[in-house]
């Protein structure tokens, strides 16, 4: 038995096709939405590294002689004197690459000396100073060795006020 040929038209149900301009609608609203979630994820980012930035060497160190200062009652003259010598190595190795932080002081009189120095002169000279006297507080154990914190502590600030560049105000 042969259907007629108008029976298998009626089988096969004849939709037209999806328009694609709501096909396209959603396409752009996605992308519309990615960018915008993009955007936003890095601007995000971006003030955060802002506010976690880390401070220069100079605000550091600053920071640091200013704890030492509030602390320097409850510390002992000779580790008083190590950790404001510490704090003023660190920066100047940061600052300038200067290995200072594992010199001896005689070492870096020796090799400032000889011109192998990237410090200005007047850091190199109050640098000695205060490494001289800081030596003396670690190693001598003096008998007034509380009275010579305070200026020792002056002089690391001394340090740090030499190392800024001519005609800087901070």
């Amino acid at each position: 038995m042969n259907a007629p040929a108008d029976d298998i038209l009626d089988i096969v149900v004849l939709e037209p096709r999806e328009s694609f301009t709501s096909v396209a609608f959603w396409l752009i609203l996605a992308a519309l939405i990615l960018v915008v979630l993009g955007v936003a994820l890095w601007l995000f980012f971006r003030s955060r590294s802002k506010r976690n930035a880390i401070p220069p060497p100079e605000i550091r160190v600053a920071q640091s002689l200013k704890r030492l200062q509030v602390e320097r009652e409850q510390l002992e003259p000779n580790h008083f004197s190590l950790r404001v010598s510490d704090a003023l190595k660190d920066f100047l190795t940061e600052k300038f690459g200067e290995p200072v932080r594992y010199e001896t002081t005689q070492e870096f009189l020796k090799r400032s000396s000889e011109s192998g120095s990237r410090l200005p002169g007047a850091a190199k000279e109050s640098l000695a100073e205060f490494l001289v006297a800081s030596d003396e507080l670690k190693f001598g154990n003096p008998v007034d060795a509380d009275e010579k914190t305070e200026p020792l502590l002056q002089k690391a600030g001394q340090v740090i006020q030499d190392c800024r560049p001519t005609g800087s105000n901070q």
